[in-house]
């Protein structure tokens, strides 16, 4: 580039930059040799950091942030949302905290049991007086709508009595051990005496945080659970199904991962005992298949009845199916008997 050609490139420079029309003055960095725009860069070593940012770098994209009052509707948006994730979705994970003599203290939020359950003790001890609407145990299984029917009850008393219907515990209590922490106990159906969670099934320390995290919960409350049926007896993992239904028909929204076919099993019934499609219409079950590196949701249609018209291939496990062909293996096998004796009589 000539000498001619530097100077005028240079005399349009300084007439765009003393104008601050940065949108022309993008153009024209743009439109020059990157050779020319190191000289020039070089000869604004004075300039402003913004000039000399697009000398060394042309064309570049720029975003400003302002700040501006919200709109009402705006920060009321906001504020919903805000609330909604800190305090009405609540999640808990597939591997609770294993069985202790002595829980932690508990977290900065009275009512957060943890993703773990590790805070379940703090919590219940710390909440066990406070007043909370759920559907009794004994309202289930559900026949009919006009049965459901929620009350106020403190929750130590709300939790063990859905602990007693799961058939887990008959009694619980949390005590505060000060720096040490929160000690659990509780009376096993099988003996009234109050043991710490280390002398018990390990399933008391999978269910409790669930219980007592669902019934804490405030009614319009998300409340998500993976494979909640881990380390549960199969009576247990059954009867959990009725707990969800419970906290659906008192106004909140459960969605559950799991891999039970005992907890699927025992839906298909109760909207089978249900009025009409009280049950059916309350519930959504979808069946994630692997397709290479993908996978798909298919939905689970349950009738009123409680029957599956669409079952996915490899829905349930080897044992389901296997109970299955032993039942159509004793039916073919009777019905051969009839044919042989009908047989002898002629």
């Amino acid at each position: 580039m000539t000498s001619f050609q530097k100077t005028r490139a240079l005399e349009r420079l300084n007439l765009l930059s003393q104008k601050r029309d940065y949108g022309s003055l993008r153009d024209f960095l743009a439109s020059i040799p990157v050779g020319l725009r190191k000289i020039l860069a070089l000869k604004f070593a004075e300039k402003d950091e913004e000039i000399k940012g697009m000398l060394r770098g042309g064309r570049q994209k720029r975003m400003e942030i302002s700040n501006f009052p919200a709109s009402e509707h705006i920060s009321f948006a906001s504020d919903y949302v805000s609330s909604f994730f800190t305090e009405n979705l609540k999640y808990l994970g597939p591997l609770r905290d294993e069985p202790k003599a002595i829980y932690p203290t508990g977290s900065s939020d009275p009512k957060d049991v943890g993703f773990k359950g590790e805070y379940t003790a703090a919590v219940l001890d710390n909440n066990k007086n406070t007043l909370v609407q759920y559907i009794p145990s004994v309202q289930f299984p559900v026949a009919q709508a006009n049965q459901l029917k929620t009350t106020e009850s403190e929750l130590g008393h709300a939790v063990g009595d859905w602990l007693e219907y799961l058939g887990i515990a008959k009694k619980v209590e949390s005590e505060d051990k000060g720096k040490l922490g929160h000690e659990l106990t509780i009376a096993t159906n099988s003996s009234a005496q109050l043991h710490d969670l280390t002398h018990v099934g390990v399933g008391v320390s999978q269910a409790l945080p669930i219980v007592v995290l669902s019934l804490l919960a405030e009614k319009g409350s998300t409340l998500i659970f993976e494979q909640p049926e881990l380390h549960l007896h199969p009576r247990v993992q059954s009867r959990l199904a009725d707990f969800f239904m419970s906290l659906i028909f008192a106004g909140k929204q459960c969605v559950v991962e799991t891999h039970s076919e005992y907890l699927i099993s025992r839906l298909r019934l109760l909207s089978a005992k249900a009025d009409g499609s009280l049950v059916s219409d309350n519930i959504g079950i979808f069946f994630v298949e692997k397709h290479g590196v993908q996978s798909a949701y298919r939905k689970v249609e349950v009738t009123q009845s409680g029957a599956i018209n669409n079952w996915p291939s490899g829905f349930f496990d080897e044992a389901e199916q296997n109970a299955s062909e032993l039942i159509e293996a004793q039916i073919l096998m009777a019905h051969s008997k009839v044919k042989n004796a009908g047989r002898k009589n002629d």
